[in-house]
């Protein structure tokens, strides 16, 4: 992505209204638990001070081999102290994927890996993914939800928000529309709980083997902002219009999507 690994000691780290806009592929290098992402390959925060990344967007695919954790705006997240990471207002518009389920996806981070128990927390606030998250070849229709060009389901290694969470995680007013192979929110949960506050998937975007506290949605209904509950549609979300030939419809009728005020990078073009 932008940025390979990033390690925060006495400071708090702020990467803030950065897009990843190219069409080719991003391919990780194959190390084993190593760390792919649209914005962010690895963040480590270690002594003190937060790790933030906000209004961020990726349109970038990513593709990664065996054992490697990838997510559209961070890849890996590793926690080792008393402070955290927090995710907000971003937003991943390109499908992630690899050939074998030893890699954990998700559509916004691909591992939260907090190593100690203490109260700190990987944050992910305001966000949204649009992008496939599977295990297959190359990249399918973005917005397409019928499944025939995945080749596998049921995977606890794709997720629609996060790949793979341990000890302490949450997410507040987030949105999948991506269709997974494997779970619509988080692929699978590793210690302490993942809790998940006002968030929403769109219908057959995956399954709840893991979480089940969101609601499933038609598009429709995600197109009413009353619907959507805690979202601040005054200064963080709006309804965008959608171009002809990118359009979520249902009989071919054609609906508005929500997007995020403060992010740059979604153009007219991807919208």
């Amino acid at each position: 992505g932008l940025m390979a690994a990033k390690k925060s000691n006495t400071y708090t780290t702020t990467i803030s209204k950065c897009g990843n806009m190219t069409a080719d592929t991003l391919v990780s290098s194959g190390n084993s638990d190593g760390g792919l992402g649209g914005i962010v390959g690895i963040a480590h925060n270690r002594e003190s001070g937060a790790f933030v990344i906000q209004h961020c967007f990726n349109a970038a695919p990513l593709r990664a081999s065996s054992s490697v954790f990838a997510g559209g705006i961070l890849g890996k997240a590793i926690m080792a102290d008393y402070y955290g990471f927090l995710i907000k207002e971003c937003g991943n518009f390109a499908p992630i994927f690899s050939d074998s389920e030893d890699s954990r996806k998700g559509g916004i981070v691909g591992l939260a890996d907090l190593r100690v128990s203490t109260n700190m927390v990987c944050d992910i606030v305001d966000c949204y993914n649009k992008g496939r998250v599977y295990v297959g070849e190359a990249p399918p229709p973005i917005f397409s939800v019928n499944p025939q060009s995945l080749i596998h389901y049921n995977e606890s290694s794709c997720g629609g928000i996060y790949g793979e969470a341990t000890h302490k995680t949450e997410a507040h007013r987030c949105l999948n529309l991506g269709k997974t192979t494997g779970n619509a929110f988080i692929a699978y949960e590793n210690g302490l709980s993942t809790d998940l506050y006002n968030c929403y998937a769109l219908d057959n975007t995956g399954d709840a083997y893991y979480k089940e506290d969101f609601d499933y949605m038609s598009m429709g209904d995600i197109s009413i902002p009353s619907n959507l509950k805690g979202f601040d549609f005054n200064n963080v979300w709006e309804m965008a219009d959608l171009p002809n030939g990118l359009h979520i419809g249902v009989n071919g009728k054609e609906y508005k999507n929500p997007k995020l005020r403060n992010c740059p990078f979604q153009n007219d073009e991807l919208w």
